[in-house]
């Protein structure tokens, strides 16, 4: 047996229609509460970054103020640090008279007594008298002498050259004035 189909087509056509109607609405639907759920969603990700990013600048503008006011003590760091240059570089480079005196000392012979004593870059004028003239000889030779006993090493070429520049004898006292150059490499008097 067939089926007798007694709907008009028009009904059919209507009814079908419904069910499309029916069935876009509810996708539409759903598809409308799946957008509003992303756009919330976009939302909440927008303002909660957003936040971070507030407090992060927040963070930011915070350690620049905590720099800058560091900056004053910047300034005297690098002053200090000039200056620490500065002397250190003076210290190492300067001459050391005392091992100059020493050595001068070691080697002024007895009876020698020394009055004055002008000490220039790489120059020394002496001034004073002794007992005799041998006694004078005697000081500017051991002055030269390479290895003289008792001097430093170090410093056997210190002096480049002596010169006697006046010998006058001092009747009066019986002593011997005397005025000697003496000519000293600066080198080997730095550390």
């Amino acid at each position: 047996m067939e089926n007798i189909n007694l709907i008009p087509q028009e009904e059919i056509q209507y009814q079908a229609k419904g069910k499309a109607v029916k069935g876009t609405t509810v996708f539409f639907i759903l598809l409308t509460i799946v957008a509003l759920g992303v756009s919330g969603y976009l939302y909440y990700a927008h303002s909660d970054i957003s936040t971070k990013v507030n407090d992060v600048n927040s963070q930011i503008e915070s350690q620049r103020a905590k720099i800058k006011s560091l900056s004053s003590t910047e300034v005297v760091v690098r002053n200090l640090d000039l200056k620490f240059n500065s002397i250190s570089k003076v210290i190492a480079e300067r001459p050391h008279y005392s091992r100059l005196l020493d050595e001068l000392k070691v080697r002024q012979p007895e009876g020698v007594r020394i009055e004055s004593m002008d000490i220039k870059d790489g120059i020394v004028n002496y001034t004073g008298d002794a007992d005799n003239y041998i006694l004078i000889a005697n000081f500017i030779n051991s002055l030269l002498n390479k290895d003289f006993p008792g001097s430093d090493p170090e410093l056997k070429d210190l002096f480049t050259e002596v010169k006697l520049n006046s010998v006058t004898l001092d009747q009066n006292k019986s002593t011997v004035r005397f005025f000697i150059v003496i000519n000293y490499d600066t080198s080997k008097i730095k550390l």
